[in-house]
């Protein structure tokens, strides 16, 4: 028989500070109320605890699981914190601090330069080489194109000479770079460029802004410029459409202006140089970047500089350099330049000398513009008149022609140049 004390309060003795139960207390399966309870350990038999107003805790509070956290302080998760969607930092700004980031940065706002296709040389770290991998400069004013979008320049008669070199010294990435030479016994010292251009669809996006250029270089033993500098790297920008680099160095671009002028002191060791520009005019449409130097004296065998990993990025300082898949900067050198091989042939009967045939050639990649047209060394020919010609030229191919010289097969294939640079 169970046995029951009903009472509507129990309150502690005078001079006794609490009321002692030695064991349960219980009421059924009803909630028990309190105006304020104090326990030194709650633990619940599968079901919830529910609190109506704040709850507050001088320790460490762990969970398995929660929707919702308002935190005044740090949060500490022992592994990951899943985010469903967005992570709001305020109501106008914050920092997040991370050793790195997952993903192609598409979306990321505040970042002076893109995490992809930040550099705007092509070809800046010398890899491709269409036109052949050693060029003697001809000098007198002209530029010669050398590796691919790279040329050299200057005043005077042939004295110096471009070569493909190892580049590996620079960076294991870095398979080749240019090496700029001055003939060895010469004595000729006018100042040579080598430089590169932006064409105006590119420099239109540089607009006002501030722009960071950084490269490799080093020195031969016996470079000859004053100080073992380079006498300038130069990056100017004027306002004509597709500004030609002789137009520019013939001081004939509108409005030229001069937004860098560095002097890196080279070693015979790699070093990694950089130099920050003034804004670039928001008129601007033309963009050249020199290296420029003045050698003195009679040239010793070694006078020459290397260079590689030329980068140009938007934003006030450098970073890594972007090494960008083969086939993809192949395809950004070939709007300027390509070469490949045309065909012609076939059996014919009776149609004597005077008929003209052709086929049409499509460029790999379509080009800046219409290019100019040329033909080097004629590997084979039958029945075809010696010359190659062509017609129907746009961006996208041309039409290789031939005339027939006798009756019977013919056949011919010659290297062609197709030549679209600024």
């Amino acid at each position: 028989m169970t046995s029951k004390i009903v009472v509507n309060n129990i309150e502690a003795d005078a001079g006794v500070s609490t009321v002692t139960f030695q064991s349960e207390i219980q009421r059924g399966t009803s909630n028990l109320h309190s105006t304020g309870i104090e326990i030194a350990n709650v633990n619940t038999l599968g079901g919830s605890v529910k609190f109506g107003g704040d709850v507050g805790i001088a320790g460490t509070l762990t969970y398995e699981d929660v929707t919702n956290i308002d935190s005044i302080g740090i949060i500490t998760a022992r592994t990951d914190v899943l985010v469903g969607n967005n992570i709001k930092l305020g109501a106008s700004s914050g920092i997040v601090t991370a050793t790195s980031f997952s993903g192609d940065g598409s979306s990321l706002t505040g970042v002076s330069s893109p995490t992809a296709n930040r550099n705007f040389i092509i070809n800046g770290d010398m890899r491709f080489w269409q036109r052949g991998t050693t060029f003697n400069s001809q000098g007198n004013g002209q530029n010669d194109y050398t590796t691919d979008r790279f040329a050299i320049g200057h005043n005077n008669s042939h004295m110096a000479a471009v070569t493909r070199q190892d580049g590996t010294g620079a960076h294991a990435k870095f398979q080749y770079c240019s090496r700029i030479q001055r003939d060895s016994g010469n004595s000729q010292t006018d100042q040579m460029r080598f430089h590169t251009a932006l064409e105006t669809n590119d420099v239109i996006l540089l607009r006002g802004e501030v722009l960071t250029i950084s490269y490799y270089a080093r020195k031969g033993a016996n470079y000859s410029e004053a100080n073992s500098r380079i006498t300038g790297v130069r990056i100017a920008t004027g306002e004509n459409t597709d500004g030609d680099p002789n137009a520019y160095s013939g001081g004939n671009w509108t409005n030229a202006t001069t937004i860098l002028t560095g002097t890196p002191t080279l070693t015979t060791s790699w070093q990694r140089f950089s130099h920050t520009t003034s804004a670039v005019s928001n008129s601007a449409n033309s963009m050249i970047i020199e290296f420029r130097h003045t050698p003195v004296g009679t040239a010793g065998a070694n006078d020459y500089y290397e260079i590689t990993g030329v980068q140009l990025e938007i934003g006030s300082s450098m970073t890594a350099f972007e090494h960008r898949r083969y086939s993809d900067e192949l395809a950004r050198c070939e709007r300027f330049f390509q070469t490949g091989r045309a065909s012609i042939g076939s059996a014919y009967n009776g149609f004597g000398g005077s008929q003209v045939q052709g086929t049409y050639i499509g460029f790999n990649t379509k080009m800046r513009a219409q290019p100019a047209i040329s033909f080097g060394t004629n590997h084979a020919s039958n029945n075809v008149v010696n010359a190659d010609y062509y017609g129907g030229e746009s961006d996208s191919g041309f039409v290789y022609r031939v005339n027939l010289s006798g009756n019977g097969n013919y056949a011919r294939y010659s290297t062609y140049f197709a030549e679209a640079e600024l």
